[in-house]
């Protein structure tokens, strides 16, 4: 039973709360006053429809209708700019398309025969006998247990079927097993197999091994053709170091010469310029004393 209803931005409601009593219950007003508005957003949230934005207020703002039933469950419909959802007990469904959530059916427990517009013709008594029959074997959920006499019916069916078809699969598949009645024998051949592959994989890596190991014996002993002609070269250093040997111990006498060289020839200029000097003095000498001594006359 809906004990509550909540209505916001709704054609003409703009804020409006409903309370229900156990029973039946009117909503009396004058014309255009919003109680067929007020079914319309009952019928909003059980079936989401209609569609679109035109039940929205004039006032603006995000239109809301919010159910309450008598079990304690919450259902509120939402459609605000950015929002379009539904949510059942502070549990928000969204992207739900066109039709309405099957959390929203299992709560409300509402369609069609429990909702009718205020032009529709009294309730069952305009519809022919096969309708009738329809609705009275839905709400007493005869349709549901013919539904499930024939789903259970047919599982029957089929799992007979499928029995049938598992015991011909069992006795093919024993007529296959008895070729492997030497499965014993066969599987101690395989583990002799196995133990020969084991013992090809270690052979196959020890080749593996051997061969890198070939590969660099032959990058050493090709290196080491390059390196043939080292002795003769070693020879040949030897002697250009003998003769370097040498030819350092002339340039060393050389150099000691070229000293006593220029040693001679300082010695040489140091020695004209003493002559040099020498004649000179003399000269003055003979300039200043005369030839005989001037006290005794003794000659100079």
């Amino acid at each position: 039973m809906i004990t509550k209803v909540e209505i916001e931005n709704y054609q003409s409601h703009k804020k409006s709360v409903f309370i229900f009593v156990p029973g039946v219950n009117v909503i009396i007003g004058e014309s255009d006053s919003g109680k067929s508005a007020a079914l319309r957003a009952i019928y909003w949230v059980a079936s989401n429809r209609p569609l679109g934005d035109g039940f929205r207020s004039e006032w603006g703002g995000g239109t809301r209708v919010a159910v309450h039933t008598s079990e304690g469950n919450v259902v509120e419909r939402i459609k605000a700019a950015g929002r379009n959802e539904y949510i059942i007990n502070g549990s928000t469904i969204r992207a739900f398309g066109s039709e309405v959530p099957e959390q929203v059916l299992e709560v409300l427990k509402l369609d069609e025969a429990s909702i009718q517009s205020q032009m529709d013709l009294p309730f069952l008594l305009a519809t022919s006998p096969g309708e009738t029959a329809k609705l009275l074997n839905k709400a007493a959920s005869i349709d549901d247990i013919d539904l499930a006499i024939s789903n259970l019916k047919s599982a029957y069916t089929k799992l007979g079927n499928s029995i049938k078809f598992n015991e011909g699969e069992l006795q093919e598949d024993e007529e296959e097993l008895k070729q492997y009645d030497d499965i014993l024998e066969i599987e101690g051949k395989l583990q002799q197999l196995e133990g020969l592959e084991g013992q090809k994989r270690e052979k196959q890596e020890s080749l593996s091994k051997l061969k890198v190991l070939i590969t660099n014996i032959e990058n050493i002993e090709a290196e080491l053709q390059k390196t043939k002609h080292v002795p003769a070269l070693l020879k040949k250093y030897a002697t250009l170091q003998n003769k370097h040997s040498s030819l350092e111990k002339k340039r060393q006498t050389l150099s000691q010469l070229d000293r006593l060289v220029g040693g001679y020839e300082k010695a040489q200029t140091a020695l004209r310029s003493i002559q040099t000097r020498q004649e000179g003095l003399e000269k003055e000498f003979r300039e200043i004393c005369p030839e005989e001594c001037p006290l005794c006359g003794s000659p100079m």
